[in-house]
């Protein structure tokens, strides 16, 4: 059975089954599919000079991603769909990008003002939107050319857009999703209006956008390699703090989008010392590279001696808090146990431990967080219980610590204790809630 066409598709003549299309302009490139030697030759283009306004049009079945090009350069992107503009960071367009089913990619050549036009659908909304069976189109030209605007105007038919774009209320520049349609003569005014009323045409939908300053995209200029280096997820790495004579005392695997340095014991990387203010630092992968910033901290954080609020970090910088210093170790496959747990001297892993309670069974392959609250690892039960109650540290030797945490205290094996150095079978009771320290079942043999 076949659907019967809605009153806006009747009135408009018929909807396209995609995304809207804008004038075609001049293809630079055959259509091809999407890949990394796509993005090389659309940048080989750039550098050239060869496009200095254009578009990089990625398109589906239901969708078209859109790079807008102007001065030989990615300046922003936006998606298409069924009667929808939205705005996407360049950051994010190789991510779009590699999210879409196949698509058909055309890089164009436009005019410059086309561009700045089709940016304007992306960032704003329109001042005036209807179908010319119900606004003028002389009349607004009139009331754009007394009022002496900037203005950009979409006329719609077919799924297709014509774009006018004003100069202080004088049409300066027209482009037509059809050349078919273009009627000819010398007059933009009298072209666009010709076209608007043609007798043998359905009606227009009719935008009209008056504000057409676009915010600059932070990523603008950059090459599209550059934006796919940027889109890709964080190398496996560990994060390493170590004291002034090279001592290690911590290391946490890096585990994004951000890390918070502190010494808050809900913190990512725990630091127990007063120099180290709560919530320090935070360390975060952004746009291809790890970058540090200061959390408003007490005594500051450096880098190279030199005292920073945001700073990327480079190959070989060391972040400095109050005695400590933190690392990066990058690996080029994803680490093992064994790697994330090695110390100092790099002989052996610290044993691995199991926190084995009602209802849970944690592996002690790293610090551990027991209280009440959200956010712990571990949950424990009991009047006296407190939101964030203890931590089980593992220790540079392999050994482990419990450590009671804001006044609290803990049973180890009968004992009230608020700090001990734990062993394999010792019971610890936290409110009502007991656990044994356990070694790790070996896997049996396949």
């Amino acid at each position: 059975m076949t659907e019967r066409p809605s009153e806006l598709e009747r009135r408009f003549g018929g909807a396209e089954k995609g995304p809207v299309r804008f004038p075609p302009g001049e293809e630079l490139l055959p259509p091809a599919s999407y890949s990394r030697e796509l993005l090389a030759d659309v940048d080989g283009v750039l550098l050239r000079g060869d496009c200095g306004a254009g578009r990089l049009e990625l398109e589906t079945a239901d969708a078209r991603l859109i790079c807008l090009i102007h001065r030989s350069a990615p300046y922003l992107a936006g998606l298409v769909e069924r009667g929808h503009f939205t705005r996407v960071p360049l950051a994010d367009f190789v991510a779009r990008a590699q999210q879409l089913e196949r698509p058909v990619c055309r890089l164009v050549r436009s005019d410059t003002a086309e561009v700045l036009m089709i940016a304007v659908h992306f960032c704003q909304r329109p001042q005036l939107q209807g179908s010319t069976e119900l606004v003028d189109p002389e009349h607004v030209l009139r009331f754009l050319a007394r009022e002496r605007q900037d203005a950009a105007i979409a006329l719609e038919r077919q799924g297709r857009r014509t774009l006018l774009f004003l100069d202080k209320g004088r049409p300066a520049h027209l482009f037509f999703a059809d050349p078919a349609d273009d009627p000819g003569g010398a007059d933009l005014e009298e072209r666009v209006l010709l076209f608007a009323f043609a007798a043998t045409a359905a009606a227009c939908r009719i935008e009209v956008f008056t504000r057409l300053k676009v915010a600059t995209d932070p990523d603008a200029g950059a090459s599209l390699l550059r934006l796919e280096t940027a889109a890709q997820p964080p190398p496996p790495a560990d994060v390493v703090v170590t004291m002034a004579d090279g001592r290690e005392v911590r290391r946490r695997p890096f585990s994004g989008p951000e890390m918070i340095v502190g010494r808050d014991p809900t913190v990512d990387l725990f630091i127990d010392n007063l120099a180290v203010s709560r919530k320090h630092a935070r360390l975060f992968w952004d746009r291809g590279g790890f970058t540090v910033e200061d959390l408003e901290s007490a005594n500051g954080t450096r880098v190279g001696g030199m005292a920073i609020e945001k700073h990327r970090l480079k190959a070989g910088e060391v972040i400095e808090i109050g005695k400590f210093e933190v690392g990066i170790v990058e690996y080029e496959a994803a680490p093992t146990v064994f790697q994330t747990m090695l110390m100092p001297g790099g002989v052996k892993p610290a044993p691995l431990a199991v926190l084995d309670g009602e209802n849970v069974r944690k592996v002690l392959d790293r610090d551990l967080l027991i209280g009440r609250g959200d956010g712990v690892d571990v949950r424990a039960v009991g009047l006296f219980v407190r939101p964030v109650h203890a931590r089980i540290s593992v220790e540079e030797d392999g050994g482990f610590r419990l450590t009671c945490l804001t006044g609290g205290s803990a049973r180890v094996n009968g004992r009230k204790l608020r700090s001990a150095e734990l062993t394999f079978g010792d019971r610890l009771l936290i409110g009502r809630s007991l656990f044994r320290l356990e070694r790790p079942k070996p896997e049996p043999a396949r």
